[in-house]
């Protein structure tokens, strides 16, 4: 079972050094900052979420709202991700794709979309 990572920051209105330091305080390690090019931050996530490789946090606008929180889980954690997340925001959306394995879940969450692709 995956523990469930907790943050004290409102992703809504989060400047991205806000996000950058509580991140790093919760245990992740910053692998790269957010640019020009490139507008998410990348997190080493394994000591902030076992079974995590990499958190992005992406921003958008003239004010680097956040627009994006994204975890990248090595192997096959789907499932696993899957009954985390409805145990804490319901049942999701389903949007079934041509094979079981390809299969979306969507919740929405206080304004927020929650998504798990494989």
């Amino acid at each position: 079972m995956l523990p469930r990572p907790s943050y004290s920051v409102c992703i809504r209105s989060a400047t991205p050094d806000k996000f950058r330091a509580v991140v790093k305080q919760a245990g992740a390690s910053i692998i790269q900052k957010s640019d020009e090019s490139r507008p998410y931050d990348i997190f080493d996530s394994r000591e902030l979420l076992p079974g995590s490789s990499r958190l992005y946090i992406g921003y958008a606008g003239d004010n680097q709202q956040t627009a994006f929180v994204e975890y990248k889980f090595v192997g096959l954690q789907q499932k696993v991700v899957l009954q985390l997340l409805s145990r804490k925001t319901g049942s999701p959306v389903v949007r079934n794709a041509k094979f079981i394995s390809d299969s979306s879940y969507f919740w929405e969450v206080n304004g927020i979309q929650v998504s798990l692709l494989e």
